[in-house]
């Protein structure tokens, strides 16, 4: 199986490379769609995500980061294509994020920053179309862990940051683990 890897704001696709490495390891096979975050309105990286959404051959799972996640939402709204098999959210703002509020209040922030709006806010949600999970950082101070939930999805809370999510190994164990039995694994 595929695993469509959809980056965050400001980062490049490598910052999901020790993702896409324990995928790998794991015989799924990392794709990753990189897009400049930095430039343009959020809306024009959309129709690139539905293109290589639609271009995904055979089962596929998607592991979103961030504003990835709210991308991937968007693109999904009226997607006509082949969906995922399983979702999993990485620190994603469903329904924005306080600090991205905070950013936005600042002059000129929306002439320097363009891509942030959706942030602040968050997009609507598709419906679900298949085991949808969510991961959040304690330390995050960028999505707060009840910013990450989304309704109807398994959730886990881990101890890291908002980039530092993607660079731990448990992490990594997580997703892998969702993609496997559909939910993440009880705390225990």
């Amino acid at each position: 199986m595929q695993v469509l890897l959809v980056h965050g704001y400001l980062a490049p696709a490598a910052i999901l490379w020790p993702i896409g490495f324990a995928l790998a390891r794991a015989r799924r096979a990392p794709v990753y769609f990189d897009y400049p975050s930095r430039r343009g309105p959020f809306a024009r990286h959309v129709p690139r995500l539905k293109a290589r959404l639609a271009a995904m051959s055979g089962p596929y799972a998607v592991v979103a980061h961030s504003m990835g996640g709210l991308l991937l939402h968007t693109a999904l709204m009226d997607f006509d294509g082949p969906w995922p098999t399983h979702i999993v959210h990485v620190a994603v703002p469903h329904a924005g994020s306080a600090f991205a509020r905070r950013v936005d209040r600042v002059p000129l922030s929306r002439a320097v920053v363009p891509a942030l709006a959706p942030a602040t806010t968050g997009v609507p949600t598709p419906k679900h179309c298949c085991p949808v999970g969510t991961l959040a950082g304690e330390r995050d101070t960028v999505v707060r862990p009840d910013e990450a939930r989304l309704a109807g999805a398994s959730h886990q809370t881990l101890p890291f940051g908002h980039n530092e999510l993607l660079l731990r190994p448990a992490t990594a164990a997580a997703i892998l683990h969702f993609l496997q039995h559909g939910a993440f694994a009880e705390p225990g």
